[in-house]
């Protein structure tokens, strides 16, 4: 999901099918994600668990709370489960390598929306 998709309206939003799972309001909300740093929004959506999960186990919370400028094309928990349990442990298993670089390959420079 992009940084800010506030940008767009709620009937716009051309996200996948799990985003239909987003809180409407309040700190989930793709507004509430919007006015927060990229890790602490994934926090509140209840939606992105395995992935904040994920950020965490890989230490990567703070450099994402604190990146300018970036999108995160953030895997839903429903991308998780499609791996399987046997490949999303793997990675877990393998935090500062497999975990971080597939983390990473979800991040790219400047701020993208929907639309982009």
């Amino acid at each position: 999901m992009p940084e800010s998709p506030s940008a767009m309206a709620a009937s716009d939003q051309v996200f996948g099918d799990a985003c239909a799972a987003v809180p409407a309001s309040g700190p989930g909300s793709f507004d509430g994600m919007a006015t927060d740093p990229v890790a602490t929004a994934a926090s509140h959506n209840p939606v992105l668990s395995t992935l904040v999960a994920a950020v965490s186990k890989a230490g990567l919370v703070d450099s994402l709370n604190t990146a300018q400028g970036i999108t995160v094309f953030a895997p839903t928990n429903d991308a998780f489960t499609a791996l399987g349990t046997k490949t999303v442990d793997a990675a877990m298993a393998d935090p500062k390598g497999l975990l971080t670089k597939v983390l990473t390959y979800h991040v790219v420079a400047g701020t993208l929306t929907p639309a982009d």
